[in-house]
C-alpha cells in the first residue's frame, strides 16, 4: 500500500489526479494538502505536485529539500520556464496541466514500476507493530544486547521481528556496508563523511573504525 502526497492547490485538478492516481494505485494511502506542509508525518512513496504553490514554498522548494528521497511527478502551467529548476536525480517527468489524461497515467504506471522494484520489509516498532518499510530508506542498523535494530529516514527505531539479521538478504547486501563490529549503514543514505564520522540523511552521527574503513571506501565509490 504506498503512500502518495499530492500538492495541488486547484481543487478540480486535486481531484482529477486523485481519481486517476486510484485508477492505478487502487490501495494507495493519499496524502493531500493545497500547500506544503510544514512537516510531513511520513515520507510518501510518490510526490505528485505542481510547481507554483500557495504559501511559503512551492513545488521546486520541495523538490529541493526531499527530491533525493522521493520520485515525483511535477505539474506546470505558467512555469514552464522554471522546469529546469526542478529536475532532480527523482523527478519521474513533468505533466502540463490540461494535456491529456494518457500522459499522466503513462507517469504513474512508470512510478508504480520503480515501486514495485523496491523491496519491502516488514519490521517492528517498540511497541511491537509491525511496519512495512521501503528498504532503500532505511538509514542504519546496529546491535544492542543481540537484537538488530534499524533506523529509517524518519528516525524510528525498528527491529526485525526475531531480533536477529540474516545479512545475506539481497536488499541487505544492496544497500547496507558495516563501518564497525557492531553497526552498518546505507551507502545511499549518507549525507557528508568528515574524517571518521559518517552524517546520514535521517541526521544520525556514525564513526567508521579503522579496521572497517577500507571495505566502506571500496563500497561508496562503486
Amino acid at each position: 500500500m504506498p503512500n502518495i502526497l499530492i500538492l495541488e492547490d486547484e481543487k478540480i485538478y486535486a481531484q482529477e489526479i486523485t481519481r486517476m492516481v486510484l485508477d492505478v494505485f487502487p490501495s494507495a494511502n493519499l496524502m493531500i494538502y493545497p500547500c506544503v506542509p510544514s512537516t510531513l508525518p511520513i515520507i510518501p512513496d510518490l510526490a505528485i505536485l505542481d510547481i507554483e504553490l500557495e504559501g511559503s514554498k512551492d513545488g521546486i522548494q520541495f523538490m529541493h529539500e526531499y527530491g533525493k528521497q522521493i520520485p515525483a511527478i511535477l505539474f506546470y502551467s505558467v512555469c514552464f520556464t522554471r522546469i529546469k529548476e526542478s529536475f532532480g536525480i527523482n523527478v519521474l517527468g513533468f505533466v502540463e496541466k490540461g494535456e491529456d489524461d494518457s500522459v499522466l497515467k503513462e507517469k504513474l504506471l512508470q512510478a508504480k514500476q520503480i515501486l514495485v522494484g523496491i523491496p519491502v520489509v516488514w519490521l517492528q516498532d517498540q511497541n511491537k507493530r509491525s511496519i512495512p518499510v521501503r528498504t532503500d530508506l532505511l538509514c542504519s542498523c546496529h546491535r544492542i544486547d543481540r537484537v538488530i535494530w534499524f533506523t529509517d529516514l524518519q528516525g524510528r527505531e525498528l527491529r526485525t521481528k526475531t531480533g536477529k539479521l540474516d545479512s545475506s538478504q539481497p536488499w541487505f547486501e544492496e544497500h547496507f556496508v558495516w563501518i564497525n563490529q557492531g553497526e552498518a549503514v546505507n551507502i545511499h543514505q549518507i549525507q557528508s563523511i568528515e574524517k571518521d564520522c559518517i552524517t546520514l540523511r535521517n541526521g544520525k552521527k556514525v564513526y567508521i573504525s579503522r579496521r572497517y574503513r577500507r571495505r566502506f571506501e571500496t563500497e561508496v565509490k562503486r
